[in-house]
C-alpha cells in the first residue's frame, strides 16, 4: 500500500493516488462494476479482484497521462435550465488582487453532480499564461476525512486545488474556506447563492432608498420653510431671487430620488412594490409642494421686477423734471412777459387815435414785442422738446 503512504504525506496537494480512486470509480461505472467497501472485497474475492484490476488499469492510464474525463459522466443529463443554481464568490477584504482570490472570485453555475452533491463551474479565468477553469465541488470521505468537504479546483478530484472547506453540507458553505487548501481559513472569502445575493442586494437598496426618502422629506420641509422666510412678503426681487436659488437644488435632488424609485420599480413586485409606491407618493407630494412654492416665487419675482423697473423709471423722470423745471419756468415766464408786452403795445395803437406818428410808433413797438414773444416761446418750446427727448 505504498500509494496510501504517498497519499498521507503532509503537504502533498491532491497527489496522483487521490486521482486514482475517482478515476477508478469512473472506469468501473463504465464497466458496470458495482462500487463496494474494503470489507466487501474480503467477503467477495471475485468482486475484490475485479475492483483491484480496475484500479490497476486506471492507475496505468493516469501514469500514461490519459486519465478518462470522468467529470463528464457526473453531469446530470436531465438537469432543467430553470433549476440551475448559481453561487457568487466575493471577498470582504483587501485581498482581491491576490492571484488565488482573483481566480476564485466570480459566478459559478450548476453543471452536474458529484459524490451526491451538485458541482459548479466558473467560466475561463485568465491565469498566468493561460486560461483555467475553476470548479466548485464536493468530495466525500472515500479518500479519508482529510479530503472530505468542498473544494475549488481545476477539475473534479484534480490535483490542482486552491481552497478547501471541511463542511459536508448539501450546499457549498458560505465561509470557512482555507487558502491554501491545507492552510488557515481565509475569513474574507465568502460564497453566496446568487438568488440570496440578489435578494440581499434588493433589500439593501430598498432600505437605502427608504432612508433617502426619509431624509429628503426632512430636508424638503426645512428648505420650503427657509424659502418662505427668505421670500418675505413676496415683493422684493432680490429676496425672491434668493428663495428661488434655495428651491432649485432641492427640486433637482427630489427628481433624482424619483428616478431611483422608478428604476427600482421595474424589478420589484408584491408587497415591496406596494411599499415602493408609497415612497413614490411621498416624493411626488414633496415635488408638488416644491413646485407650487417655486412657481409662486417666480411669478412674484416677475411682478416685483416689473414694479421695480417702473419705480426706477419714474424716479429717473422725476429727477430730469426737477432738473428742467427752473430753466423751463424761466423761459416760460419770459415768453409770457413778451406776449403781455405785445398786448400792451397793441392797445397803444387804438389809443393813438388820429395821431399818425403815435400810431406808427405803437405799431412798430407792437411788432417788436410780438417778435420777442415769438422768440421766447420758440426757445421755451425747443428747450422742453430737447429735455423730453433726452428723458426717453
Amino acid at each position: 500500500m505504498a500509494w496510501r503512504q504517498t497519499w498521507q504525506q503532509p503537504g502533498t496537494i491532491r497527489p496522483v493516488v487521490a486521482a486514482v480512486v475517482p478515476a477508478a470509480a469512473a472506469w468501473q461505472q463504465a464497466a458496470a462494476v458495482p462500487r463496494v467497501s474494503a470489507a466487501s472485497w474480503q467477503a467477495s474475492p471475485s468482486t475484490g479482484a475485479a475492483l483491484a484490476a480496475a484500479a490497476q488499469k486506471a492507475k496505468a492510464v493516469i501514469q500514461q497521462g490519459t486519465a478518462p474525463a470522468y467529470a463528464a459522466a457526473a453531469v446530470a443529463p436531465g438537469l432543467a435550465a430553470a433549476s440551475v443554481d448559481t453561487y457568487v464568490v466575493t471577498t470582504k477584504g483587501k485581498d482581491g488582487d491576490e492571484v488565488v482570490i482573483r481566480t476564485l472570485m466570480g459566478e459559478y453555475k450548476e453543471s452536474g453532480s458529484n459524490h451526491g452533491r451538485k458541482f459548479f463551474k466558473k467560466g475561463g479565468v485568465v491565469g498566468v499564461g493561460e486560461a483555467v477553469d475553476v470548479f466548485l465541488y464536493y468530495w466525500d470521505s472515500r479518500d479519508g476525512p482529510a479530503f472530505e468537504g468542498w473544494w475549488f479546483g481545476n477539475k473534479l478530484g484534480g490535483t490542482q486545488v486552491w481552497s478547501h472547506c471541511t463542511s459536508a453540507g448539501l450546499t457549498p458553505p458560505s465561509t470557512g474556506w482555507k487558502i491554501p487548501w491545507d492552510g488557515s481559513v481565509r475569513s474574507t472569502l465568502t460564497l453566496t447563492s446568487k438568488v440570496d445575493q440578489q435578494k440581499n442586494d434588493a433589500q439593501s437598496r430598498f432600505k437605502n432608498i427608504g432612508t433617502e426618502v426619509s431624509d429628503s422629506t426632512t430636508v424638503a420641509k426645512s428648505v420650503l420653510d427657509e424659502a418662505k422666510r427668505t421670500a418675505g412678503d413676496y415683493s422684493n426681487s432680490e429676496s425672491l431671487k434668493a428663495a428661488e436659488q434655495i428651491l432649485n437644488p432641492q427640486l433637482t435632488a427630489l427628481a433624482e430620488t424619483m428616478k431611483k424609485l422608478n428604476e427600482m420599480q421595474r424589478t420589484t413586485s408584491g408587497e415591496a412594490l406596494r411599499q415602493l409606491q408609497g415612497l413614490k407618493n411621498t416624493v411626488q407630494a414633496l415635488i408638488s409642494s416644491t413646485n407650487v412654492e417655486l412657481s409662486k416665487v417666480r411669478t412674484s419675482k416677475a411682478k416685483a421686477d416689473t414694479s421695480e423697473k417702473n419705480q426706477a423709471s419714474e424716479s429717473r423722470d422725476m429727477a430730469i423734471f426737477n432738473e428742467v423745471m427752473p430753466e423751463a419756468t424761466a423761459k416760460a415766464n419770459a415768453a409770457e412777459d413778451a406776449v403781455e408786452k405785445a398786448l400792451i403795445t397793441s392797445e397803444m395803437i387804438a389809443a393813438g387815435g388820429d395821431d399818425l406818428d403815435e400810431v406808427r410808433q405803437a405799431v412798430t413797438q407792437t411788432e417788436q414785442a410780438v417778435q420777442e414773444a415769438q422768440k421766447a416761446i420758440g426757445e421755451a418750446r425747443i428747450y422742453l422738446n430737447a429735455k423730453q427727448a433726452s428723458a426717453r
